[in-house]
């Protein structure tokens, strides 16, 4: 789920750094993918969009103070050591003292021992970053090279040539996702211009760079996923003040599921705002997040900056609608709520306040807060899921098996295409159990995906919900009937009469079960005989859609996009947060917070304290 091993590099060389135009830029664009995760819905092409976006950026921004811009690309299976290293050459035959050289390579590479770091290209061959090296520092002017790829900063390892200045997205041993592309492309679009000068240049992309990165991961302690720092290092003979772009006046932010983003506005279309989202596909597909927004949810620049406001812990994004005084009266997007706040409770993103930037972090006290986990959309084809062992095991429509860290959002594969017919999904003891459609019943290993049957084939065909309790399966028919597995034994039997044809949820806590009716009534049951008793007030889960007991307490989400915790002792409810949940459609139970899978496939934590 990681774009674990994706590169980028620039390359920027120039003479002259005043105001006159001068030179010509030339851009070559490498982009590969040497191996798709066809469940992320990747193939060798996936990250050309990269290669795309640098080439649109410099011709718009750049073009200003340069006479041309001249492009060449190796994309996909043309992108071989050959073609690369020949893409090389007509750099350096192409540029003189005082044009502005731009290479970009996004693609698979790592770091060996011996070699240090490189890339495998279309046919598998190795191009190492000592050989890039080698061919930058032939050219006649300063070269920027940024790399977007786990363990880049291995690049930055051994002697850098003194025109060369490189912006590596993490260390040699973390892993990354796309932040080098979004803050890189945010910076060179404006947002790095930090005197208001109208040009961008290489000391502010630096700087626009390393404060981006601390609003991703402001406190390593409280991170939901692997933190990342940049790895900058710049040669003796690189210009401070190399001119890069003029800012765009498109630039736009814009909110998706509750998140900014950074975007070019397009030519409008009716009621609804084109945008071309930074650091993402604008094509649907793979790293494909939106291309239109309505006017509530885009900031222009004329609008002011964009806002995120703390609200009972959880940050929301806002726009500010007036000052009063030192005060911000500000509407939270999204919501039909307007509020004055101290500057206390506002964070300006993409770097809006450089000197009390006042970073949001994902912390206990957060009740209801959120962060996605993974890049957006890749479990949206979930059929089932359980979490063992502090990660979560999900099924796929495929039949595969995955299992994702739920720290980093990366997954992988386990044994072979066998679940397509998974219909539930528990975890006991140490193994995973499904229920098929068929109604089989089958135990798995989670280290290598094997599996075999538990008890007689189709028996639990008419089952309708179920749960783990004790290590037991407790699981309802559709004849009203709870029944309690032994998995060791490999038996059943019926608890109590058959009362529960009207169950929707079931759920375990403490020594009790727990459910929810089609009428939206809890209860209370006892496992041991199937006697039960109602809590709290009728029908005032009527709305659940997805729920999960977690350290003895019921968190469960609504069709209006509440999420409730109740008080399992006496049937007290609250919410916690905004109505923000109205896409979830699975909820998982961890150690301390709540993981939820939405309707677009994306994979969330959800703070609880």
């Amino acid at each position: 789920m990681s774009r674990i091993c994706a590169v980028a590099a620039m390359l920027f060389c120039m003479f002259a750094t005043g105001g006159e135009t001068s030179g010509n830029l030339n851009l070559l664009a490498v982009a590969l993918n040497q191996s798709p995760d066809k469940k992320a819905g990747q193939n060798i092409d996936s990250w050309n969009y990269c290669a795309d976006e640098m080439e649109k950026i410099f011709s718009a921004q750049a073009k200003p103070l340069y006479r041309q811009v001249n492009v060449q690309t190796r994309l996909g299976v043309k992108a071989t050591r050959a073609g690369i290293l020949e893409g090389l050459a007509w750099l350096n035959a192409s540029c003189s003292k005082d044009d502005l050289a731009v290479l970009y390579i996004g693609c698979h590479g790592g770091v060996d021992s011996k070699q240090g770091w490189g890339i495998d290209d279309a046919e598998k061959k190795k191009l190492w970053g000592s050989e890039i090296k080698a061919e930058l520092a032939k050219l006649a002017c300063p070269a920027l090279v940024v790399i977007s790829a786990c363990t880049s900063g291995g690049f930055t390892d051994g002697a850098m040539p003194p025109n060369v200045a490189a912006f590596c997205a993490c260390s040699g041993k973390q892993q990354t996702n796309n932040q080098i592309d979004m803050s890189v492309t945010e910076g060179l679009c404006g947002r790095a211009d930090f005197n208001k000068d109208n040009v961008v240049t290489l000391d502010e992309l630096v700087r626009y760079v390393q404060l981006r990165y601390k609003e991703w991961w402001p406190d390593p302690k409280a991170i939901m996923n692997g933190i990342q720092t940049p790895a900058i290092a710049k040669g003796a003979s690189v210009p401070d003040k190399l001119r890069l772009t003029r800012p765009s006046a498109d630039w736009v932010a814009v909110v998706h599921h509750g998140n900014w983003y950074a975007a070019l506005k397009q030519p409008a279309a009716g009621d609804k705002f084109p945008v071309y989202l930074l650091g993402y596909s604008n094509k649907p597909g793979f790293d494909f997040i939106t291309s239109s927004v309505s006017r509530e949810h885009i900031c222009l620049q004329e609008d002011g900056a964009p806002l995120s406001v703390e609200q009972n812990g959880r940050w929301y994004p806002a726009k500010l609608l007036k000052m009063e005084g030192d005060k911000y009266h500000v509407h939270y997007i999204g919501f039909k709520e307007d509020e004055t706040v101290a500057k206390s409770r506002v964070f300006l993103p993409f770097v809006g306040d450089t000197e009390h930037p006042n970073y949001p972090y994902f912390i206990t006290g957060n009740a209801g807060g959120w962060a996605r986990i993974g890049p957006p959309s890749a479990w949206k084809d979930t059929l089932a899921g359980a979490i063992l062992d502090g990660q979560l095991y999900t099924v796929e429509k495929s039949g595969a098996l995955y299992v994702s860290d739920l720290a980093e959002g990366t997954w992988k594969q386990i044994g072979k295409l066998d679940y397509a017919n998974t219909r539930n999904m528990f975890a006991a003891g140490g193994m995973l159990y499904t229920i098929e459609t068929d109604g089989t019943l089958y135990r798995i290993d989670p280290k290598d995906g094997k599996w075999s049957s538990i008890g007689s084939k189709q028996a639990y065909k008419n089952t309708k919900a179920g749960v783990i309790h004790k290590g037991h399966l407790f699981s309802i028919e559709s004849d009203g009937a709870l029944y309690d597995t032994d998995f060791a034994t490999a038996s059943w039997k019926q608890i109590g009469k058959a009362e529960f044809n009207n169950t929707a949820h079931i759920f375990s806590a403490g020594d009790s079960l727990y459910s929810i009716e089609t009428d939206g009534s809890l209860y209370k049951i006892d496992p041991a005989d199937g006697t039960w008793s109602a809590l709290g007030e009728p029908k005032a889960w009527k709305l659940t859609q997805a729920g999960a007991a977690i350290n003895g307490k019921l968190y469960t989400v609504e069709s209006n996009g509440g999420l409730f915790v109740t008080d399992l002792s006496n049937g007290k409810w609250q919410q916690l947060g905004k109505a923000e949940f109205a896409g979830t459609t699975m909820m998982f139970g961890g150690a301390d917070r709540a993981y939820t899978i939405e309707k677009d496939g994306s994979l969330y934590a959800v703070s609880l304290k």
